[in-house]
């Protein structure tokens, strides 16, 4: 397999004037996130993650070329959808009783996997401070537990994601077909025997 991208290489970098205000949020929810978590956040655009995709004329969509993989257990967790931190307290709120140990024990859902069926949570509690799990409720993950410690922070969680290379492309496209134009950050497809 190989890497189209890595690690950091996959988010778009906050502008030096842009301020995400986490502080306000922590007010407002009456959640302290731990200080490595919030520095990812002010850094980074979470909302799009750098995918490599391509476009055909006669397709309204775009097709990927390759998938976002998590190289320390590649075999059962991809990146899926990373969470606004409104949409990580709605999905807390939603989906877990006050009783319950994401409460109780401090953990804060910030994005789920591939599938759907996992949830990834950052530890806001005093014994999992920083620390980056998979959540499974049916604990279906590797060691079936129901949560799974991935990294001690989420830097060494973002240093784990690769974009790697499918074998093969959708609609029978080849990789020397593929192109882009000044300034896109989508490829186009060349047809076949047509001069560059």
């Amino acid at each position: 397999m190989k890497a189209i991208k890595k690690s950091f290489h996959l988010f778009e970098p906050r502008g030096v004037n842009e301020n995400l205000d986490v502080e306000l949020f922590e007010k407002e929810s009456n959640i302290k996130l731990p200080v490595l978590f919030k520095e990812f956040l002010k850094s980074f655009h979470i909302d799009k993650v750098f995918s490599e995709e391509y476009t055909l004329p006669q397709y309204k969509y775009t097709f990927g070329c390759g998938h976002l993989y998590y190289l320390p257990k590649i075999e059962d967790l991809f990146l899926g959808d990373i969470f606004s931190l409104k949409k990580g307290l709605e999905v807390r709120n939603r989906l877990y009783d006050v009783a319950d140990e994401v409460f109780s024990h401090g953990y804060f859902p910030f994005a789920e996997d591939g599938t759907g069926h996992f949830i990834l949570m950052v530890g806001i509690g005093v014994t999992n401070l920083e620390k980056i799990y998979v959540e499974s409720p049916d604990q279906s993950f590797q060691e079936g537990e129901r949560f799974t410690l991935l990294a001690n922070n989420i830097f060494e969680f973002i240093r784990g994601f690769e974009y790697v290379k499918i074998e093969k492309l959708s609609a029978g496209v080849k990789y020397n077909q593929l192109y882009r134009n000044w300034g896109e950050d989508f490829w186009r497809v060349r047809e076949e025997g047509e001069k560059y």
